[in-house]
């Protein structure tokens, strides 16, 4: 068999070019569901439950514990997968779902760029003003010369 980790990132391999795939062509809903068995398998772990299979895959017969390296990796990962679903989120007219995925990424890097302006678009759809310049204030303090937020 293989081992944990090689499994582990063979999978979460193959989500995310599926989700590129599918993000380029303007499935949004599809995607978001990509995205989001990225973010359950790598909080969840041993006990992730994913509709995903394939049928050449081996079965996972060691669990190789995770050093420093590779939870960094699952963190970038797991930055990553909240990131697009706030993305997707606004992408599909929902603010207040955009809004929750962007606090779970800020929770691993309170300064993602990204997400503290998905932030202020989330909280402009659900026509929050004071919230959303605040947000986009946010995204000034960590790079003064983001040309969106300016612009926001």
């Amino acid at each position: 068999g293989i081992n944990a980790e090689y499994g582990k990132q063979w999978y979460q391999r193959r989500v995310r070019e599926a989700v590129v795939s599918t993000q380029s062509t303007g499935k949004y809903d599809l995607a978001l569901k990509k995205y989001k068995l990225i973010t359950d398998y790598l909080e969840e772990g041993d006990d992730f439950d994913g509709d995903e299979s394939d049928s050449d895959s081996e079965e996972v017969k060691e669990k190789k514990p995770m050093d420093k390296a590779d939870e960094d990796r699952a963190k970038v990962l797991l930055l990553a997968g909240f990131s697009n679903q706030a993305i997707c989120h606004l992408k599909l007219g929902d603010g207040n779902a955009a809004l929750k995925a962007c606090k779970d990424a800020l929770q691993l890097d309170p300064n993602n760029i990204k997400c503290l302006f998905r932030k202020g678009q989330a909280a402009e759809m659900s026509q929050e003003w004071e919230e959303a310049i605040n947000h986009y204030k946010a995204v000034l303090v960590v790079d003064n010369k983001n040309a969106a937020a300016i612009n926001a």
